[in-house]
């Protein structure tokens, strides 16, 4: 089941929880008008595909390329999206993301 009633379906009738519920209303024109752009390229996403161990043949069938073509790596956690992704932390981790206001492209084009 996807999503519940406020209740919980249950014997005890324990409160439901954001994780019952769903994701809520999807405003789709909003997407029309994003305020924030995280940009991010092919070469950044093959960096990251050919770091993983063990992928470079994954690689090359779906995308033609080699991965000798991209010889640095890039960790999930550096990959330019709003999701920040650290296995395993231990101590402290600076991340960065790299942003363009929308309304900045728009005037200079």
């Amino acid at each position: 089941m996807a999503q519940r009633t406020v209740l919980n379906p249950d014997i005890s009738q324990s409160p439901a929880t954001p994780f019952d519920m769903g994701s809520g209303f999807v405003n789709a024109t909003a997407a029309l008008d994003p305020g924030l752009i995280f940009d991010i390229g092919y070469n950044e996403y093959m960096k990251f595909l050919c770091s993983i161990n063990g992928s470079s043949p994954v690689v090359l069938n779906f995308t033609g390329e080699s991965c000798s073509a991209y010889n640095s790596s890039l960790a999930a956690s550096d990959l330019n999206l709003p999701s920040v992704t650290i296995a395993k932390l231990v101590g402290t981790r600076t991340v960065l993301r790299w942003v363009t206001r929308e309304e900045y492209l728009r005037k200079s084009m």
